[in-house]
C-alpha cells in the first residue's frame, strides 16, 4: 500500500538501516589533519573565537558552528563528532533515495541509495564538511523537482542552497548557479516559471546567507574573508594540493570518475530536447537541467584534487541523474519494449560493477572492527576526548603526557620537524591534549605556513600567547605528495625560532615535546 504512513515508515527504515551500516565509522582511525581541523575549529568557536579572524580556515563556517553547538550540549569528544558524521551521511543517502524516487520507481531509487551508502561507508574522511553541504544541495534540487514547484518549495530550495553555501561555499555556489540558470531559462518558456517564482527562490537564499554574511562582515575584515574563502582556494590551493585526474581505464575503480560525464550529458540533452515541445510540463525540464548543471559544476572539486572523497559530489549526484534517465520509470510505469529492457539490464550490470569496490572496502572495515574496538577502549583511558576513534599509539601517548604536564588554560603549539616543507600537520593533537592552540594557524597549509611572513606571525603568536610547550613531529615526512611535488623549500624562520627558544624534554616515538627555556638558561628543566 502506497499510503503516506507507509512512505514515512519506508524512509525511517532506510535511515535506521543506513545508521546501523555506518556505525563502524565511529571507530575508524582518526584523521590527524582533515578531521583535526574540523574538531579544533569547532572547539575554538565554542571558546568564543571567530573563524577567519581568530584562526585561519578556507572552509565555510557551518561545520564549525554545528559541531560547537553539539560540543556545548554533549561535551567535546570525537564520539560526538563521529555520531554527527554518521547521521549526516545517513541523511545524505536518504536524500539520494528520495531524489531518485521522485522521478523513478522504487527499484532504481533503492539501488541509488545502496550505492551511495556503500560509497559513504568506505570513503573514511570523518567529519568531512562536504557531506552536510551536499545533503543540503541535493535537498534544494529535490524541492524544485516536483510538478510546477510552489512558492514555498522554491523558497525552501533557495534556503537549502544558502545553507549548503554556509557549510561549503563552493558546492553551495554551484547549486545556486545551477538552479538560478535553470529557473531563468525555464521562465523564458510560455507557461514556465514566473518572475515571482524566481523572487521566492532568491528570497530563500537571502534569508540564510544575508544574516550569516552580515554577522561575519561585522567582526571579520572583508580582506580576510576574501583571501581565505576565495583568493586562496582559487590561486594557491590548486598548485599545492592538486592531484592528477584518474587515468581512463576499463576498470570498475575508474567508473565513478568517468560515467558521470555520460550521465549528465545525456540528461541535459534530453531535457533540452523535451523543452522544444511547448506542451511539456515544467518538471520535465527545470529539475533535470538544474541537476545536470550542478553535477557538472561539482566536477571542479574532483578536477583539482582527484581522489575518491573529492569526486564524491560529482559521482553521488550522477546516481540520481541515472535513475531519471531509465526508460519508462517516471511515475512508476514499467519499462516497455526491447530497447527499454536492454537499458535496464545494462544499468543493472553497471550498478553491480559500481558496488564491487566499496563492498570489498566495507568487508575490510567490518573485519578490522574487533581490533579497533580494543584499541578504542585503551584510548578512552589515555585520552578521553579521542574515544572511540583509533589513534596512533605515539600520538595518544604524547598527547596524554602534554595534558598531564600542562594546565587546562595553557596554550601549546603543535608543529612539524620541518616547516619549510609542509604536506599536512597533526591538528588533531590539540583536541586530544585538550589544550588550545597558541596561534591562529592550527592548520599548517602548504603555500601558507611555509612562507616567511606567516612564520613570523606564528612566532609572534607563540610569544604573545605565552606558549611554554611545543610538540613537533616528523610523522608526515616522506609522504608521496610531499616527495613528488618538486616545490622548492620554504622559509626556515619558524624552525630557527623554535630551536632558539625551546629545548626538548621528551620524545615519544615520532613526537618531540619541547619546553620554553628559562631566561638565562640554555636548557629546560624536565617536568
Amino acid at each position: 500500500m502506497n499510503t503516506p504512513a507507509t512512505r514515512v515508515l519506508v524512509r525511517m527504515a532506510l535511515f535506521v538501516a543506513a545508521v546501523v551500516a555506518l556505525l563502524p565509522l565511529l571507530q575508524a582511525p582518526a584523521n590527524p589533519y582533515d578531521e583535526g581541523l574540523v574538531v579544533v575549529g569547532a572547539a575554538r568557536v565554542l571558546g568564543g573565537e571567530v573563524p577567519y579572524s581568530d584562526f585561519w580556515s578556507q572552509y565555510g563556517p557551518g561545520q564549525f558552528y554545528a559541531l560547537a553547538g553539539l560540543f556545548a550540549v554533549f561535551g567535546k569528544s570525537l564520539l560526538v563528532e563521529r555520531a554527527w558524521d554518521v547521521v549526516v551521511r545517513a541523511l545524505l543517502a536518504l536524500v539520494c533515495f528520495e531524489s531518485a524516487r521522485r522521478r523513478s520507481s522504487t527499484g532504481p531509487a533503492l539501488t541509488a541509495w545502496a550505492l551511495a551508502l556503500l560509497w559513504l561507508a568506505t570513503l573514511g574522511a570523518p567529519g568531512y564538511v562536504v557531506w552536510p553541504a551536499l545533503a543540503l544541495a541535493l535537498t534544494s534540487l529535490l524541492l524544485i523537482a516536483g510538478p510546477g514547484p510552489s512558492a514555498a518549495a522554491l523558497f525552501g530550495a533557495g534556503a537549502c542552497a544558502g545553507a549548503a553555501t554556509v557549510f561549503r561555499h563552493d558546492l553551495g555556489g554551484y547549486v545556486l548557479v545551477a538552479e538560478a540558470a535553470a529557473l531563468t531559462w525555464t521562465r523564458a518558456r510560455r507557461g514556465g516559471i514566473r518572475g515571482a517564482d524566481l523572487a521566492w527562490f532568491g528570497a530563500g537564499g537571502a534569508a540564510v546567507l544575508a544574516p550569516v554574511a552580515g554577522a561575519f562582515l561585522l567582526v571579520v575584515p572583508p580582506a580576510l574573508l576574501l583571501d581565505q574563502l576565495v583568493v586562496f582556494p582559487l590561486t594557491v590551493f590548486p598548485h599545492v594540493r592538486g592531484l592528477p585526474y584518474e587515468h581512463f581505464r576499463w576498470a570498475r575503480g575508474a567508473l565513478p570518475y568517468y560515467l558521470p560525464f555520460v550521465v549528465y550529458a545525456v540528461l541535459l540533452v534530453r531535457a533540452l530536447a523535451r523543452a522544444a515541445t511547448p506542451a511539456r510540463p515544467v518538471a520535465d525540464t527545470l529539475a533535470p537541467i538544474a541537476l545536470g548543471l550542478f553535477g557538472l559544476l561539482a566536477f571542479n572539486q574532483a578536477r583539482v584534487r582527484s581522489d575518491p572523497a573529492h569526486v564524491g559530489p560529482f559521482y553521488l549526484t550522477s546516481l540520481i541523474a541515472a535513475c531519471w534517465l531509465l526508460p519508462g520509470q517516471v511515475r512508476g510505469r514499467a519499462p516497455r519494449g526491447g530497447m527499454a529492457t536492454i537499458a535496464i539490464a545494462g544499468a543493472t550490470a553497471l550498478a553491480v560493477l559500481l558496488a564491487l569496490n566499496p563492498l570489498h572496502g566495507y568487508r575490510d572495515l567490518l573485519r578490522s572492527r574487533a581490533a579497533r574496538d580494543r584499541a578504542a577502549r585503551a584510548t578512552r583511558m589515555i585520552v578521553p576526548a579521542g574515544w572511540p576513534a583509533g589513534l596512533e599509539p605515539d600520538e595518544a601517548a604524547a598527547a596524554e603526557r602534554v595534558r598531564a604536564w600542562t594546565a587546562a588554560g595553557d596554550a601549546i603549539y603543535v608543529g612539524l620537524a620541518r616547516h619549510d616543507r609542509i604536506f599536512v600537520n597533526d591538528a588533531m593533537f590539540y583536541f586530544l591534549a585538550e589544550r588550545r592552540p597558541g596561534t591562529r594557524y592550527h592548520e599548517l597549509h602548504p603555500g601558507v605556513a611555509d612562507r616567511a611572513g606567516v612564520q613570523r606571525e606564528i612566532a609572534a603568536d607563540l610569544e604573545r600567547s605565552g606558549v611554554r610547550w611545543v610538540v613537533l613531529t616528523d610523522r608526515f615526512e616522506g609522504g608521496y605528495e610531499l616527495a613528488h611535488r618538486g616545490f622548492p623549500p620554504g622559509a626556515t624562520l619558524l624552525d630557527t625560532t623554535i630551536a632558539a627558544r625551546y629545548s626538548e624534554v621528551a620524545r615519544v616515538g615520532r613526537y618531540r615535546i619541547l619546553r620554553l627555556r628559562s631566561r638565562g638558561s640554555t636548557d629546560a628543566a624536565r617536568p
